[in-house]
């Protein structure tokens, strides 16, 4: 965890200083603070009364320069000599008086500066830097004799202003109308936006020119209600040059309405502010002396400067509470993606999510991974009491009728609470207000809070997460009027939430919010905020999220502050639910987790996802929430962003792009020395439509003059984590040997892959520089050696990845019997041999147009060997060439290698690394047996006579596909019959290859004949029995058993129509585990029994059976 000793905390009380009191007085005073701390609220009567002053950073780059001409002021902004904005107006106008924005004279000036260091409670940076000079001017409207002060700031990241009004400034109590402030833009630049919807943030962003703004923007398929004027929602980020980013927002939201950007009067790049109304028509109400927000320009001259900007935090006061210690940044699960994607309900009922098991469920799952808190949607009462919520004609939901200390009748609040805190783990409370905020009636959530939160607290809740769904805006009062949602009355309840929050103990992360502006600077428990498009609009519209959200998001809504996305999902088609779709990979869901920052980071999927791929499932535990440093690696919005963060000595890199993509990624931001890597990436059969959950982990070493390479499909994303390297790598499994004959050379293996990191100069005639894993002696006269390299790190177009045959791999530059057959990155697979016996490859064969994600093959015949690459997992083979090498000894070294063709240090992974890989089919099956394949298969005995083996390819045995290769035993079931088999073991060609046994009417009639169900293991995702529960011929719907694997023994048995299926892993015990039971009226009274396998992969798998019997 990032060390915050010195925290940016309150220490102005003395030791009685006492939060609950201290706040509860904050809250009392009915609204929230309207001056900030350093606001000028004095006149300014001394100084320069110059017309034209600027004040420029600390280190020169940018500046903000204040004009008054001809009595009306105007301010402009540079950058590096980037003039991004012209002279652009200043003021406001008035409801009850005369405006504010012209007539004035300057009655003087003040400057300040400041250097100092502060340190977050939590967020993105364990220390910050506060550096800046400031300019305030004093003016006076010479009709009226009204003041107003304007306080300019700038900083190396950016600039900012805000506007005071005095005390004893002749204004006193006001209504603001219009803010006048101007954005009258140098150029029509590229900008990216949403359009300035007054109660959603929850839109896709729009790439277009200043000019192309529009209200309705591209539509986007978000919401009936889109903005009526050509505007934008802060914050608004643009292109100004190729060397120059700028986005406008706002810092310090307090007591003031949220600011959205319209253009002016028609202008192409002319645009000013437009506050969010209250209902009668008017932006702002108060009385002097008040501030507004600072208004932000972050300035950078990549999109990754704007990232790592500072500016809207140090714009903020500090934290408010002098005890933080109960502040925690943390991850949570729930009962929430199960109700998006229609498995369960928010509304009581036979299927509503927020029953007490199903939560006590979660809690399980969260006690065993050390996830701190389970959220559940719906445990209240006012969520109605059927399917779903009842209807409203002013949305599609009515929830205004809440009850925040009620339960309904299917969930046990104290049963729930005692037992989360029995597993250590807190129940996060879930109030969604549907928008009755306050004064209108008994359900309003302020008159709720102090009763909910003194509960939540007196059963261990540490947080909650709020809501206020309704797009026709909030109940404020005893009337049907709706306010705004980002109007200033809702900033106030905001502010007033997360302060009450305070006195009890309790953290906030609100949905359908106010955009961030750093208030969590100063109320540190204002922990995150959705305001975005987040991963429930993969339900909610066809496109769903697309691509380039992400890298979209990192340079908009993520400058503004922490965003809840929900993130890290491991299941993307959620198939048996609904028809949409997650538009990414599981890999992209992992880096998220690093891209996207939040206080409270969601552990999205359902828990039996990620039992299913519990290697993957390391990195949603392992990823901290909490920072000490964080840098952007590489960025261009909309195509692609590489985020790295520091925890301690640990960094975590999270990678995201829309289309395909090659990112190399510089280390030099580490300390110097060597780390183990642990990368999580996009599985060569990502790039496959319906395989974008397959994810490869790789360990290695590297060092901090290494680059990481990204190489990654559309949609597609990398995590990482670098700890400073122990010595203690995993060593290669006991029947393997290594070697080098590199200058650094460092072979390691996970729970499925190899992982060579090596440098050399070639391995072709004069030189000999590999470093190998090995089978010694291992191929004999009629051999084969093949394996599959999804990945190889490009360091040279010759670096070569692949396979070495050879009398002995340990004498390099003299061993005979010598060939290789590799992968490059650029000059495609190649053949290679050693003619004339002196130990270098010299003569060799290529065929172009091929890289990393291929299978290679080298066939042995005596003396004649033959090179083959697959492209399609080993479905078809393509030659490359063939050799005669009269010096192979009759038994020689099959080896893995790498040499990175490059002084640097270059990775290769290889996975499924087989000598003599055929399993022996020596016998043909016994008569008994008739054999079928959709695709094409092998079917034989071993040896021994004793053992099945099936030899299949099969694209899936799921809804629209029923590929298998199977031994039918037919008319061998009737309608009381036991069907069994003992499955000895499968080959892994994809996480959810299947076999097992089938019960069909036919079972060489796929895709169409029923009474079918099938019981199957699979290599990452347990024991599966499914079923065709709609009679099309297809199994559509399951019961699974996770974290159970070859071999086993599996089991049906079919009652009149009804199947059990069970397994065990030790029969002799006889102690058979259930898995599930269905009813199938189409299963015709005898039955076909079959052993299958489908390889779900367009290559073949082989799957080995024994004991099977129907009895």
């Amino acid at each position: 965890m990032p060390n915050r000793d010195m925290r940016d905390v309150n220490t102005s009380a003395d030791e009685g200083y006492d939060r609950r009191e201290f706040l509860g007085q904050l809250v009392g005073a009915g609204a929230a603070i309207s001056v900030p701390a350093g606001a000028a609220t004095e006149r300014v009567l001394a100084g320069s009364t110059d017309a034209t002053q600027s004040v420029v950073s600390p280190n020169g780059d940018a500046q903000v320069t204040f004009k008054l001409v001809d009595g009306t002021p105007y301010y402009n902004i540079s950058y590096k000599g980037t003039q991004p904005l012209n002279d652009s107006t200043l003021g406001f106008e008035f409801a009850n008086q005369e405006n504010l924005d012209d007539g004035f004279e300057v009655t003087g000036t003040t400057t300040d500066s400041a250097d100092t260091t502060w340190q977050p409670v939590w967020g993105e940076q364990s220390s910050v830097r506060d550096n800046y000079e400031e300019l305030t001017v004093g003016l006076r409207h010479a009709a009226t004799g009204r003041n107003l002060n304007l306080t300019f700031r700038a900083y190396d990241d950016g600039v900012a202003f805000r506007y005071t009004i005095p005390e004893n400034s002749g204004v006193g109590d006001f209504a603001v109308t219009q803010e006048n402030t101007g954005f009258d833009f140098a150029g029509d630049y590229t900008s990216w936006w949403i359009a300035n919807n007054w109660n959603n943030y929850e839109y896709l962003y729009n790439e277009d020119p200043l000019s192309q703004i529009s209200g309705e923007g591209d539509g986007n398929g978000n919401h009936d209600r889109k903005s009526t004027v050509d505007g934008v929602n802060t914050p608004f980020t643009m292109r100004v040059a190729s060397d120059c980013y700028m986005s406008i927002h706002e810092a310090n939201l307090t007591d003031w309405a949220g600011m959205t950007v319209t253009r002016w009067n028609g202008r192409a790049t002319r645009f000013e502010s437009d506050l969010v109304p209250l209902p009668d028509g008017t932006r702002v109400k108060g009385s002097a002396p008040h501030a507004s927000p600072w208004r932000v320009f972050m300035l950078g001259e990549t999109p990754g400067d704007l990232l790592e900007s500072d500016i809207v935090l140090n714009l903020n006061d500090p934290c408010a509470y002098s005890d933080t210690s109960w502040i925690e940044p943390q991850k949570y699960c729930g009962v929430w993606w199960e109700l998006h994607i229609g498995k369960s309900t928010w509304a009581p009922g036979p299927d509503v999510g927020a029953n007490t098991e199903n939560v006590k469920d979660y809690i399980d799952f969260a006690s065993e991974h050390g996830i701190p808190n389970v959220m559940a949607e719906g445990w209240n009462t006012g969520w109605g009491d059927g399917d779903n919520a009842p209807a409203d004609e002013d949305g599609p939901f009515n929830w205004e009728d809440m009850n925040f200390t009620e339960t309904h009748s299917q969930f046990d609040w104290q049963e729930v609470t005692d037992y989360a805190t029995n597993n250590g783990v807190h129940f996060m409370a879930h109030n969604e207000t549907g928008s009755n905020v306050k004064d209108h009636d008994q359900y309003s959530y302020e008159g709720q809070l102090h009763d909910a939160f003194s509960m939540y607290q007196s059963a261990g809740v540490e947080a909650i997460k709020s809501g206020y769904v309704n797009e026709n805006g909030v109940l404020m009062d005893a009337s049907e009027t709706r306010y705004n949602h980002h109007c200033q009355a809702m900033v106030n309840h905001y502010q007033k939430v997360v302060e009450t929050a305070a006195e009890y103990g309790i953290m906030v992360n609100a949905h359908e919010p106010i955009k961030p502006t750093g208030k969590r600077r100063t109320y540190p428990n204002f922990m995150s905020r959705e305001g975005v498009s987040g991963m429930e609009y993969q339900n909610f519209r066809g496109q769903g999220n697309p691509p380039e959200h992400t890298p979209e998001l990192a340079f908009t809504r993520m400058l503004a502050g922490p965003t809840d996305y929900n993130t890290g999902l491991f299941d993307l088609t959620y198939r048996a639910y609904k028809d949409t779709r997650v538009h990414n990979t599981r890999a992209r869901e992992l880096a998220q987790l690093v891209v996207f920052h939040s206080g409270v980071q969601m552990v999205t999927d359902r828990p039996v996802n990620y039992d299913y791929d519990l290697e993957a499932f390391q990195f949603v535990k392992d990823v901290p929430v909490d920072w000490d440093e964080t840098k952007v690696l590489a960025g261009d919005i909309g195509q692609h962003v590489s985020i790295a963060r520091r925890d301690g000595d640990d960094w975590w890199v999270g990678s995201a792009v829309a289309d395909p993509d090659r990112l190399r990624l510089p280390l030099d931001f580490l300390d110097s020395g060597t780390y183990d890597a642990h990368v999580y990436q996009d599985g060569y059969k990502a790039r496959t439509y319906g395989y974008e959950s397959a994810v490869e982990v790789r360990h290695f070493e590297i060092e901090d003059t290494d680059s990481l390479v990204a190489d990654l499909p559309e949609g597609g994303g990398q995590a990482v984590h670098l700890t400073p390297a122990t010595g203690n790598e995993d060593p290669v499994p006991g029947h393997y040997e290594t070697y080098s004959s590199a200058s650094y050379g460092e072979p390691g293996h996970d729970a499925t892959e190899f992982n060579i990191v090596s440098t050399g100069q070639d391995v072709w005639t004069g030189a000999d520089d590999y470093t190998a894993v090995y089978e010694a002696d291992a191929v004999g006269t009629d051999g084969r050696v093949r394996v599959e390299v999804p990945y190889q790190e490009d360091t040279d177009g010759w670096a070569k990845s692949g396979i070495v045959v050879r009398n002995d791999v340990t004498a390099a530059g003299s061993s005979t019997g010598y060939v290789g057959l590799f992968v490059t990155p650029n000059n495609g697979v190649q053949l290679a041999w050693d003619s004339d016996d002196d130990g270098y490859l010299d003569t060799g064969t290529q065929a172009s147009g091929v890289s990393a994600g291929v299978r290679l093959r080298l066939d042995r015949s005596g003396s004649d060997f033959t090179g083959y690459y697959s492209t399609d997992g080993g479905s078809t083979w393509t030659q490359v060439g063939t050799c005669t090498v009269g010096s192979a000894a009759s038994a020689q070294d099959a080896a893995m290698v790498h040499c990175s063709h490059s002084d640097a240090r270059g990775v290769a992974t290889f996975a499924d690394f087989r000598v003599d890989d055929r399993i022996p089919m020596t016998r043909p099956v016994p008569s008994q047996y008739e054999t079928f394949a959709t695709n094409a298969a092998e079917f034989g005995l071993d040896q021994n006579g004793t053992d099945l083996h099936v030899n299949a390819a099969g694209e899936d045995m799921w809804t629209g596909a029923d590929a298998y290769g199977a031994l039918v035993d037919r008319d061998a079931v009737g309608t009381d019959d036991w069907v069994e088999v003992q499955l000895k073991g499968q080959e892994d060609t994809d996480g959810w290859a299947k076999s097992g046994i089938m019960i069909r009417n036919d079972a060489t009639d796929p895709g169409s004949a029923t009474g079918y169900v099938a019981l199957h293991a699979t290599p990452q995702n347990g024991v599966q029995f499914a079923w065709d529960a709609d009679g099309d011929g297809h199994l559509d719907t399951d019961a699974r058993a996770s974290n159970t694997y070859q071999p086993v023994w599996l089991a049906i048995e079919k009652s009149g129509t009804t199947f059990t299926a069970y397994y065990t892993k030790d029969k002799s015990d006889g102690d058979w585990t259930q898995i599930g039971s269905v009813d199938l009226g189409s299963a015709a009274s005898t039955q076909d029994a079959a052993m299958f396998t489908c390889s779900h992969a367009s290559g073949e798998g082989i799957a080995e059976f024994a004991n099977f019997g129907v009895y």
